[in-house]
């Protein structure tokens, strides 16, 4: 399976790059003793295969710590270091007792940064002689937001990955070439890029947030072949015209995932990169990262075609299956589907025919085997890559304490994009909290890129038949920040 390429990999490639990011460039065999330390460090250390919390960004030991955790076969679950102490004690709540990697937190057994490199870089001539991750075994588990204002894990085993790399490796020719990374190693959408550049022999290029240089500059330098991108991540990128054919002249393809990908994304790209190959794909966290996908071909954008071993279905609310051409719910069932959510909880998932389904609350309708995307039939959006429940930040902010009343929206584009999370807030009588205030103290329960642009408002905003005016201007405060 998946794990056995990789290790041959890492034991065969020897100097050639396997990854790259702020520090510096790794090969392959130094990844392999990396893994290969961190395994045995796990097989000693962590005696009742706890799950292992993995929480970095983007570092090496991170990336290094995933992959020992898989052959050690022990479940991982990653965080990244920019999500806020609060909602990582949530996190860890739910899990009950781990093993963490990159943090202090009473009660768990946590290794630091520092301990977690020495193991990693010490000198050692152990090797990995066993696989310990069954197929059917959970592999990681990525947390997303929930409707009810916590976290919500997503169970996804081995051979959910494994079907995803396969397919995904099949689609693009990366051995020996780059690939660049844009998504957090705790966000799905990085699922792609981390594990094919792996399975296939590429190096792995990595963005980082808080790194000195930007992306189009290492995109520049390091001329990556590929990339698994979100488009709104592109249309940023787009700004600089060195990213550009001139610009990066090794530039084949990019797989596009995350969010809606716009017509007019498609032409600049092609105007820039008049010979690239653009590949839509489709796929909630339920699914392991991506469930379909396709060339993109003239300004009709699709979702493209279901991967092996996936069937995609349109149905009505009774779950009835719809025929061509007519809008319903995109109901995903076989290989790609998740063992459920870690709270148990049965949500959208369930049984066909002895085949594990998702209904995913999504929208669309099929047209000859290809699939089309019509939106949301929940208040779930898709913002910068990331999946959102407003009712998660509604939920945050009304329990803050000084609330009275706070509604939550999203502000769209002509072709629904959303370009930003707005939230109208009624502060309790007496209170006089700034809109600056409210984001600040929301930074402490919220990663960034779900903290809304705040208004304070003096009245609840309501129409003639008595429902909330979204973003209705109140006694001439229309000012956001």
């Amino acid at each position: 399976m998946m794990l056995d390429a990789i290790l041959e990999n890492l034991k065969v490639l020897g100097d050639e790059a396997s990854y790259i990011n702020s520090e510096g460039m790794t090969t392959f065999s130094e990844l392999y003793g990396y893994v290969s330390n961190l395994y045995h460090f796990l097989l000693r250390e962590n005696e009742k295969r706890l799950p292992v919390v993995i929480i970095g960004h983007k570092e090496v030991y991170f990336r290094a710590a995933m992959v020992a955790s898989s052959f050690a076969g022990m479940v991982y679950v990653p965080i990244d270091n920019h999500t806020p102490r609060g909602r990582i004690l949530e996190i860890l709540e739910q899990l009950g007792e781990v093993f963490v990697i990159g943090g202090s937190f009473s009660s768990q057994r946590c290794v630091s940064v520092s301990e977690i490199n020495d193991a990693m870089r010490c000198v050692s001539e152990r090797g990995i002689e066993r696989i310990y991750m069954g197929k059917d075994d959970a592999y990681y588990i990525i947390f997303t937001s929930g409707s009810t204002g916590k976290p919500k894990g997503v169970v996804v085993s081995y051979k959910n990955v494994d079907s995803c790399v396969r397919w995904l490796a099949s689609l693009i020719d990366v051995r020996g070439k780059v690939i660049a990374n844009q998504g957090d190693f705790s966000f799905d959408l990085s699922v792609a890029d981390l594990y094919v550049s792996l399975f296939c022999g590429a190096t792995h290029l990595a963005y980082e947030k808080d790194c000195d240089e930007g992306a189009v500059d290492r995109i520049v330098r390091c001329l990556p072949s590929y990339a698994v991108f979100t488009p709104s991540f592109v249309d940023l990128l787009l700004l600089d015209k060195r990213f550009s054919a001139e610009g990066v002249p090794s530039l084949e393809g990019i797989i596009f995932c995350g969010e809606r990908l716009r017509s007019i994304t498609v032409r600049r790209l092609r105007e820039r990169f008049p010979t690239i190959e653009l590949i839509n794909c489709y796929g909630p966290t339920e699914a392991t990262f991506a469930v379909t996908g396709g060339i993109v071909k003239g300004e009709e954008i699709s979702l493209g075609t279901a991967k092996d071993g996936v069937e995609i279905v349109i149905a009505d609310k009774q779950m009835a299956v719809l025929p061509d051409g007519e809008v319903g719910e995109i109901v995903i069932i076989g290989d790609s589907v998740a063992d459920g959510y870690l709270s148990g909880e049965s949500g959208g998932f369930f049984e066909q025919g002895g085949r594990k389904a998702y209904r995913t609350g999504d929208l669309g309708l099929m047209v000859g085997g290809e699939l089309f995307f019509s939106g949301r039939a929940d208040g779930q959006i898709k913002y910068k890559g990331y999946r959102i429940e407003l009712e998660d930040i509604e939920r945050n902010i009304a329990e803050l304490g000084f609330v009275e009343f706070v509604m939550v929206y999203a502000k769209r584009d002509e072709e629904g994009r959303v370009l930003k999370i707005c939230a109208d807030v009624l502060l309790k009588n007496g209170e006089d909290i700034s809109a600056r205030d409210i984001k600040a103290k929301l930074s402490d329960r919220l990663p960034s890129y779900m903290i809304p642009m705040i208004r304070v408002v003096d009245e609840i905003p309501l129409s003639a038949n008595g429902k909330y005016m979204i973003g209705a201007d109140i006694n001439g405060k229309k000012t956001y920040y």
